[in-house]
């Protein structure tokens, strides 16, 4: 994963909801992005949480337990972080929520990020923070232009 440089976009998570965020998840989709999500080992999940694992496990690109992931750093415990392919089969799954900011324990993993095949992110998020950092330019002229109409319709 690589975070770039650049000035990302900061904005409120819980304001990218309905059309907004479905967007997201279509210009992900498109990007033929990889969706992070994270699931820290001292929470407890609810059976929500579970079936979307279960749920994910065919589109499951990569999986570790690690200490840090985009946009988090912890000290002195550690979570999965796992990528999953924004595909057919996932898109509906990763719809279940409805807002960007929605991605919060005990129900769901949290820490929903974007990043497109070349590990570049394009977009962060920080459950326990309701925020997130967009990086348009990682996505290319056309596509970071559909992102801004997307964010202007917030």
């Amino acid at each position: 994963m690589t975070i770039t440089t650049r000035d990302p976009i900061v904005a409120q998570a819980r304001c990218i909801t309905g059309n907004a965020y479905l967007g997201l998840l279509d210009l992900a989709r498109q990007t033929e992005s990889l969706v992070g999500l994270v699931w820290r080992e001292q929470l407890k999940f609810s059976p929500s949480a579970q079936q979307i694992a279960a749920d994910l496990k065919p589109s499951l690109v990569e999986e570790r337990l690690t200490d840090e992931w985009p946009g988090t750093r912890l000290f002195g415990s550690q979570a999965w972080y796992r990528l999953y392919r924004c595909d057919e089969h996932s898109l509906p799954i990763f719809s279940r929520v409805e807002r960007l900011d929605g991605w919060l324990a005990p129900d769901f993993p949290e820490d929903i990020s974007y990043q497109l095949p070349t590990g570049e992110c394009w977009l962060i998020s920080v459950a326990h923070e309701p925020l997130c950092w967009l990086f348009p330019e990682v996505l290319g002229d056309a596509k970071a232009g559909e992102l801004d109409c997307l964010l202007k319709a917030v």
